[in-house]
């Protein structure tokens, strides 16, 4: 099985829904969604609140704000009215292990279409054969340009 793991978005719903309805807001999120459902047998949304979500698994609403890569969002959660608070090097690490110890992928090729900051704390656990970090940028690869933003 070919796994796709894709970021969610700083967009969230006011209500408690579907993950992937929970990010659809946010044009990125979509695109990332979409490309996962056409190329990934499976896919997961990650989340710096809950870890790795099932798409249709059920969440409540949050505040939390980007809190990985406070620098890039900063400008865009004070658009919104929102302060990033980060998160402590501590809180990073146990959710590293926390999101280790959800899923179990055995052999299966799992590519991370992730930002630095998540892997980060993911690599000492999903540093494996089997396991691609493909860094996530805004500008899309040759094998995306058909989901443009």
């Amino acid at each position: 099985m070919n796994i796709g793991i894709i970021t969610c978005g700083s967009l969230k719903k006011h209500y408690t829904c579907p993950a992937f309805e929970m990010y659809s807001d946010g044009r990125f999120f979509s695109t990332m969604k979409t490309f996962a459902e056409q190329t990934y047998d499976k896919y997961y949304i990650l989340s710096g609140h809950y870890g790795l979500l099932e798409p249709t698994q059920v969440i409540k609403p949050y505040d939390d704000v980007v809190f990985f890569a406070q620098k890039i969002f900063k400008e865009r959660a004070k658009k919104i009215g929102k302060t990033i608070k980060p998160k402590s090097k501590e809180y990073k690490l146990q959710w590293g292990e926390m999101v280790s110890n959800q899923v179990d992928f055995g052999d299966n090729q799992v590519n991370w279409h992730i930002n630095i900051y998540y892997w980060e704390y993911l690599e000492p656990y999903f540093s494996l054969p089997n396991h691609t970090f493909h860094k996530f940028e805004r500008r899309l690869g040759p094998n995306m340009k058909k989901y443009k933003l």
